[in-house]
């Protein structure tokens, strides 16, 4: 349980390797939830996603694994969730770095007079795609 020793409350399961019981997260989901809003309360500033941060893992593992129960999905453990969530944002940014690179590459064609080189490019890394990572298709057929 969370509320193990008296009042003191954890947020992190103390073995995060097995899944949670229903109790626990909504017991997981509360603390952290109200925890987040005293940060908040604090601070005009929005509050920043680390994983690293016990009260926001908590909140995310919770909600996921209460959402989960919700759409008879199999939930992960948290452990699982914290691994997840550290490479969620290295994938948003490359994506976006590939992004920004394939506009830059057509605001230069749109400046140089070859608007109509520009392509439609989407990322893919399926078999279908042929082993490319862009595939691209043209704007003007």
């Amino acid at each position: 349980p969370l509320s193990e020793g008296g009042h003191e409350q954890r947020l992190w399961p103390s073995n995060d390797q097995k899944l949670l019981d229903e109790r626990v997260a909504r017991e997981m989901f509360s603390i952290s939830f109200e925890e987040l809003k005293k940060r908040r309360s604090k601070s005009e500033a929005a509050l920043n996603f680390d994983k690293d941060d016990q009260e926001a893992m908590a909140f995310v593992a919770a909600a996921a694994d209460l959402r989960c129960r919700c759409f008879f999905v199999p939930a992960e453990t948290p452990f699982k969730l914290k691994t997840l969530a550290g490479s969620i944002v290295p994938a948003i940014a490359s994506s976006n770095a590939a992004v920004a690179g394939l506009s830059a590459e057509s605001a230069i064609r749109v400046v140089l007079g070859r608007a109509n080189e520009c392509v439609s490019s989407y990322l893919s890394r399926s078999i279908a795609s042929g082993g490319k990572v862009f595939s691209p298709i043209s704007l003007f057929p």
